[in-house]
């Protein structure tokens, strides 16, 4: 029986390039039985020989660390010779971009002079933190306005793969499904949208179909254009390390920015820089709400 493989079809679609354009005449006739450390280390040196840059040579060893993983479960191997020290290179972690206070504001600034559509999809953006694909995936069905606290279920994702239609799936992990609370101008701006919009269906809706949901990527490139009209370089994702950026510097606990973002773990959330609990995520939420509204008049 063929194993199912739980991996994201956009990370599916990545690793199979790797394996065609770098692995699938790399290792030759070898069974992977034969496969060790001595070939894998040789193999990688070869790459760095190639001009291959440590980006790119520690993806390779990700998927081959994969594949064998998968080769020891199924007890194909004894043991996964990737898992040995000193194969993959060491790549210096990216500076993480962030927006200043004042960058945020000035961006909020121009937003509000944009259609409903899209200060309705940047203000939750900015306010929640949602990963662009959770944004996308968001349906009316979702969105509490009436509860005596508001909130968001966030429960699924677009998932973009080149060449093929948007699916919607599961959040990137468990830890991503989560409610987040919604304060101040952001609740008044879903109530002002819903009334002007079906309330039904997705809530950002695509601008071809509105049975669809509105693509990633159209929400990546309109960020990216309103941020440049600012004077500053932003995506998506800037906007959600910024959110935790703010939480750090509010001294909003790791743990808390961690559930709030959705965060497998807090290695993961620390690597941008969040709760055990409801109460705390909302108060955190509270918390950047509270310090990105005091606005000078």
């Amino acid at each position: 029986m063929e194993k199912e493989l739980n991996i994201k079809p956009k990370t599916m679609h990545g690793y199979l390039q790797l394996y065609e354009k770098y692995l699938k005449n790399t290792i030759g006739p070898l069974e992977i039985r034969e496969i060790n450390s001595i070939i894998l280390t040789a193999v990688q040196k070869n790459f760095k020989k190639q001009g291959v840059g440590d980006p790119t040579r520690a993806a390779i060893h990700r998927l081959w660390r994969l594949v064998l993983q998968y080769a020891f479960d199924d007890r194909i191997i004894d043991m996964n010779p990737a898992l040995c020290r000193g194969i993959a290179p060491a790549v210096a972690e990216k500076e993480q971009s962030t927006l200043s206070l004042e960058e945020l504001q000035r961006f909020l600034d121009a937003v509000d002079e944009k259609s409903p559509i899209w200060r309705t999809l940047i203000y939750t953006e900015v306010f929640t933190g949602l990963r662009r694909g959770e944004l996308a995936a968001l349906m009316w069905d979702d969105i509490c306005l009436d509860d005596e606290q508001p909130y968001i279920h966030v429960n699924k994702n677009v998932v973009v793969v080149k060449g093929c239609k948007d699916k919607i799936g599961t959040p990137k992990t468990n830890s991503s499904v989560r409610d987040l609370a919604i304060f101040g101008p952001l609740l008044g701006i879903l109530k002002e949208y819903k009334d002007c919009d079906t309330g039904i269906g997705f809530v950002f809706k695509g601008f071809g179909d509105p049975n669809e949901p509105i693509n990633p990527d159209t929400i990546t490139n309109h960020i990216r254009v309103l941020g440049k009209k600012c004077g500053i370089k932003c995506t998506p994702h800037t906007l959600r390390r910024t959110l935790a950026s703010i939480l750090d510097k509010s001294h909003v606990r790791l743990k808390v920015g961690q559930k709030i973002l959705g965060h497998s773990s807090e290695a993961v959330t620390s690597k941008y820089y969040v709760i055990t609990n409801r109460s705390d995520r909302d108060e955190g939420l509270k918390t950047f709400y509270d310090v990105v509204n005091k606005r000078d008049n």
